[in-house]
Formats: C-alpha cells, structure tokens, sequence
C-alpha cells in the first residue's frame, strides 16, 4: 500500500510541488498554454462538483437532465483565485468562447460533456500519468515496493481527484492571503526550478529528505524561462519577480532567479508541511475509495 513517509516532510514537499506545477502547466496546455486559464477553469468546475463520489457523469452514469451540478459566481471565482473581478470576467469570457463554460441565470457552470471532450481526455490521461509517477516516487522515499496500483478506468475520477488535492496545496502555499495568486505559479515554478533535480538523485534526496538544501545546490532560473513555461507574459512574471524580490522571498543570482536556503525558516512553514502531507494522505484515500487506487 501507497502511504506518506514519516520523517521526510521536505522531501515529500518536494515531489507534491513538482506534481501540483506540472498538473497546472498540462491544464493549462488546453487553453494555448496559459496556465492561469486553465486553472480557472478547473476551479469552476471543482466549485460545481462538490460531491464527488455522487456526481453521475464522474461514476460513469448519465441522465437526461445532467449531473446535479452547483453554479458559481464571477466573483466567487475571482475571490477563489485571488484575482481581480475584470480578469475573473476575461476568463469566463474566454472559456465561454471556446465551449468551456456556460452562463446562466443561476451562475456559471462547466459546460455539459466537458469531461468528456476530447481535450479534457487527453488532461485526465495526463493526469494518471502524473499520478503514477507521484506514487512510484512515493514508494521509493519509503524504501518500499509499490503493493497498489493505478487504474484508468475512471480517470475523469483522477482528474478531479487531483483537481481537488491541486486547489488545496495552491491555499496552502500562498500564504498569507490563502488564495491562488498568479504571483504564486510565479513563485512555485522558481523553486521547482531550483530544487527539480534533487527529486531523481538519489544522494541528495536522502541527504535533504527533511531539511532544505544550500542556495549553491539551488539552480537558477530565469523571468524568460518562467514565462515560458506557465505561459505568462514576461512583463508579468517580471512584475512577480520584483514583488517577491523586494520581500526577500526570493534573490537574484549569477544565472537567474532562486528561493533562498532562508526561505524555509519562517514560522510555521513546517505547518505548511504537515497540512500538505495530510491533503496527499486524503488523496490516496479518495482514489482508493473511488476505485481508481487497487492491490497490485
């Protein structure tokens, strides 16, 4: 069985930063790769689904009158991400354009077959995918052999199950306001950045299991690759950078950007860790419920 290690919080931290930034970045692959939209619209459609072991479409049924689904507001999407109400209202514009979403008098919903279009397939299977490299990870922080496996019977189940652990981790690591700021992708993509390769070494992912590696191990990034990456404009991401720069959570560095060894000193960031080591434990007993985690 899969479980959550003890005793190595930071490593842990690491493999969920790296799942939870490359989710985003292959949502965000299905609106021209702007990461933000993509996350807008999962946080719609997560805010529609608020049961989901009782959501028809997601357990493999249909009926005439759709899956008894929970509008959302404009504004509860800008408050949910942080984000002003004219940049909420551009991307439900944008997603309405393109079959995403659909407006009624209620409030906003996914729109019907959403999960069933072609693209959003293809994120679920991604999504397994990611799963599965998460949970083999897992495995090897523990020392174990792998005694469950994944299923992708349902994985519109996995999508949304992942959708759910994602949205929880991004009001965990944006603190102080608890919500999913854009400056925040901008934030997590420096330090996945600078820390990614520890995650396949084996040295030093056992020499830095529970505690945070030196800034010369830290490999630099820079505004044009983070961009890059997310989708994002340069002038934003340099606008991030400057934000965080100036509150010291992050330094420049001959080669681009980093998140100081410092950083990981501040109170209550080992609360941090434990609230995100419980959201994977509920993870893992949420796919394990749905069918979509079985014994090997």
């Amino acid at each position: 069985m899969y479980r959550v290690v003890e005793g190595k919080d930071r490593a842990v931290g690491r493999l969920t930063g790296q799942f939870c930034l490359d989710w985003i970045i292959a949502g965000g692959r299905l609106f021209g790769g702007e990461a933000m939209l993509g996350v807008a619209f999962m946080t719609l459609l997560r805010a529609n689904i608020r049961d989901l072991g009782a959501d028809p479409e997601l357990n493999g049924r249909s009926t005439e009158a759709g899956p008894p689904r929970i509008p959302i507001s404009a504004r509860a999407l800008a408050e949910s991400l942080s984000i002003s109400r004219e940049t909420a209202r551009r991307y439900v514009a944008r997603l309405t354009d393109m079959g995403f979403c659909q407006k009624t008098d209620a409030g906003l919903f996914a729109s019907p077959g959403a999960l069933n279009r072609p693209e959003v397939r293809v994120l679920a299977s991604e999504t397994m995918a990611l799963l599965d490299w998460l949970l083999v990870h897992l495995a090897e922080l523990a020392g174990e052999a792998p005694g469950e496996r994944l299923t992708a019977a349902r994985s519109p189940m996995g999508l949304m199950v992942a959708c759910d652990f994602v949205l929880r981790w991004a009001e965990l690591i944006a603190r102080p306001s608890q919500k999913f700021q854009p400056i925040v992708l901008t934030f997590q993509a420096i330090l996945q950045g600078n820390i990614g390769h520890m995650i396949d070494d084996p040295g030093l992912r056992e020499r830095y299991a529970n505690d945070p590696p030196p800034d010369e191990l830290r490999r630099p990034v820079t505004a044009q690759a983070v961009a890059r990456v997310l989708g994002a404009s340069r002038e934003a991401v340099r606008t991030h950078i400057q934000i965080m720069k100036g509150a010291g959570y992050i330094a420049r560095v001959k080669g681009g950007m980093i998140v100081p060894r410092q950083h990981f000193f501040y109170e209550g960031h080992l609360a941090v860790f434990r609230a995100d080591l419980n959201n994977l434990r509920r993870m893992l007993g949420q796919l394990r419920d749905f069918g979509l985690l079985v014994p090997a």
